[in-house]
């Protein structure tokens, strides 16, 4: 968000703003951070705010102004400053059923974040907002977009995206992806602001997964081959390492973070006080609806067992299973090759 509102900012021509607000009660839709810095920007700029906008907040007041909610909305007349992440459609349905027009009654900072789509892409493409994609192959054919500003994204020869396949990249982000990577059906990567994606050569995504890239960085080695249903995500701090010749059944899931968690007494978000990491080593097999879960580092060689629920530390070559997992087993490996002999590992 802090690159949309940076955006409208320095894309506002805010004389011509209060001209067109006129004598207007400012309010801003969205009693967070994100409101707060808002806020700050348009009273630097001679705006006076009198309220928040927030359907979702229990308490009455933020930042020293009173909250209301879009069902209290009285007939005052009003110009709202949307502050929130994305466009809800439950905040434009408001908007509709108030027939407030945009410009003249509201301005939604998330709509101004500039928007590409790339579905062929022949040798390269740059735009003006600093978002590059160089690719290796003469021609790829697959669905790119650019949601921001000074995104990069290198892909390697040999890549190749079936129908409803696509990545999606915000502001700040850089995506490196491998020779000969596919993604089959419907599978999305999506990289959310200043995040970072790596993925190796010779890797393999099928059909309905989803690659989410929502903080500090998601790497795959090579050799890499996800089922059906893969999901991987992590959080603003975390960080998912995952090596090579790595075997994922179906219906997989990798997670690194979640939904913020309070301490009630200290008001304090505890899930954001310690990085949240997961580390899964080479030659690793997740079974089918295995659970990695942040924290966790699984040891090379290992085998996950289906349906084990993994938030342990092991050595090299266990065999893990469980809700919660644990060590079952150890000093055995596996091969993606069956009846052969240990010798043809």
């Amino acid at each position: 968000m802090d690159y949309a509102i940076k955006h409208w900012e320095e894309n506002t021509d805010f004389e011509e703003l209060k001209k067109r607000i006129g004598e207007k009660k400012i309010v801003v839709w969205g009693a967070y951070i994100g409101g707060k810095h808002v806020r700050r920007i348009l009273t630097e700029k001679g705006f006076s705010v009198k309220s928040y906008v927030d359907g979702h907040k229990s308490a009455c007041e933020y930042d020293d102004l009173p909250i209301i909610r879009p069902n209290e909305k009285n007939e005052e007349d009003v110009y709202i400053f949307i502050a929130v992440i994305g466009v809800r459609k439950e905040i434009m349905r408001y908007l509709n059923e108030w027939n407030m027009k945009e410009g003249n009654d509201y301005t939604y900072i998330s709509k101004m974040i500039p928007s590409v789509v790339v579905t062929e892409c022949t040798g390269g493409y740059a735009d003006h907002n600093g978002n590059r994609l160089e690719c290796k192959d003469d021609q790829i054919r697959c669905r790119i977009e650019f949601k921001g500003f000074n995104s990069s994204i290198r892909i390697g020869r040999d890549f190749a995206a079936l129908k409803g396949a696509k990545i999606t990249v915000e502001s700040g982000c850089e995506v490196v992806i491998g020779d000969s990577m596919r993604l089959c059906e419907n599978v999305v990567v999506e990289v959310l602001t200043d995040g970072k994606l790596k993925i190796g050569n010779n890797c393999l995504c099928y059909k309905d997964s989803r690659i989410s890239c929502k903080g500090k960085e998601i790497s795959l080695g090579n050799y890499v081959t996800m089922g059906d249903r893969f999901f991987c995500s992590n959080s603003k701090s975390s960080v998912i390492s995952i090596g090579n010749d790595c075997m994922f059944s179906h219906d997989v899931s990798v997670l690194a973070g979640g939904h913020s968690i309070f301490d009630i007494e200290t008001k304090e978000n505890v899930s954001m006080k310690r990085q949240r990491c997961v580390k899964i080593g080479n030659h690793v097999w997740l079974g089918k609806n295995a659970v990695i879960l942040h924290n966790a580092e699984i040891g090379n060689g290992c085998i996950v067992g289906a349906s084990s629920v993994a938030k342990i530390k092991t050595g090299d070559n266990c065999i893990i299973a469980g809700n919660p997992a644990k060590v079952i087993k150890t000093n055995h490996t596996w091969d993606r090759r069956s009846d052969i002999e240990f010798e043809d590992i």
